[in-house]
């Protein structure tokens, strides 16, 4: 069951990278938020580019991390859809809306940013008690 979440993650992982790469071109009008939000998406990439380059065990056993992951990416694909959807018009009538989610996206991914950093260095610990 741990390993079915873990390539889970990595199935979505790779639709992820190739839906931010679409997402690029979809900015009508960049802004501050958006900015931002491709900042830190650019480094949550690295991050977890880098947990499935390092194969430590601790990134497989721990479902809860897997699933968020998942959740972000699937968050990630109905906000793409959402623009790739609308209009013109329609995106910048809801401007904020698109603001709101940039913003709850950052936070979740340097909060799991975060979380893959700790895992990687208490596996390290672990690893030097042995």
């Amino acid at each position: 069951m741990k390993k079915l979440f873990y390539y889970l993650r990595v199935i979505t992982f790779i639709a992820y990278l190739i839906v931010m790469f679409l997402l690029i071109d979809k900015l009508y009008k960049p802004d501050i938020w958006s900015i931002i939000y491709f900042i830190f998406s650019f480094i949550y990439i690295i991050i977890m580019i880098l947990t499935f380059l390092s194969k430590k065990e601790i990134f497989k056993r721990i479902i809860s991390y897997n699933i968020l992951n998942t959740g972000l990416y699937a968050y990630t694909f109905v906000i793409y859809y959402l623009i790739f959807d609308a209009s013109n018009l329609e995106i910048l009538a809801n401007e904020s809306y698109f603001h709101h989610n940039y913003l709850m996206l950052c936070i979740l991914m340097i909060t799991l940013s975060i979380f893959a950093i700790l895992l990687n260095r208490e596996s390290d610990l672990e690893k030097d008690n042995n």
